[in-house]
């Protein structure tokens, strides 16, 4: 496994050159370090969603990609990919560039989908993170879920609590 690692004031991030997975996130903050990602094997990169006719689920996993080249420079990396590979479609003529760059406090992710398919890109998810993991020594871990015009506050640690989707429509169909 081929690897590089940058880092500005707060974020330590570390990457595989071959599939462009992010497979390390620490954040920094006074000398204290939080892994928020810290098992490489559960990393991830992006995911694209390419519906097929008689089948919706049809998903590309950029873990699973291999890339075509990776440029890296003192604050930034950008991975290319060119042509992916779905699970139930094979081949698509599809680009993918993921530039990652850091600001004094931040890491910000930028995604470039070339589409060149007959084929519809339905969702991208990017950055896709694998396993997040507590802070040390925190009694308690929550997130806060999108709902319409407010935020949900839901734990994740001491208790997980199962969230069920809303799958209806806004409006009589």
């Amino acid at each position: 496994m081929s690897t590089f690692t940058f880092q500005n004031e707060t974020l330590r991030l570390e990457f595989e050159r071959d599939n462009g997975t992010l497979i390390g996130l620490t954040a920094i903050n006074d000398g204290a370090e939080w892994p928020i990602l810290n098992r490489p094997r559960l990393g991830l990169s992006f995911q694209l969603m390419l519906p097929l006719a008689g089948r919706r689920n049809n998903i590309v996993y950029g873990q699973l990609q291999k890339t075509s080249s990776v440029e890296v420079e003192a604050e930034r990396a950008t991975f290319h990919w060119h042509g992916v590979t779905s699970e139930y479609g094979g081949q698509h003529d599809i680009n993918v560039t993921l530039t990652v760059s850091l600001t004094a406090r931040q890491a910000v992710f930028a995604i470039h989908i070339e589409n060149h398919s007959d084929l519809m890109v339905e969702n991208v998810y990017s950055p896709y993170l694998g396993d997040v993991q507590r802070p040390p020594d925190a009694k308690t871990f929550k997130t806060f879920i999108y709902r319409y015009a407010t935020a949900d506050e839901w734990n994740l640690f001491p208790t997980f609590q199962n969230l069920r989707g809303y799958y209806g429509v806004d409006y009589p169909t």
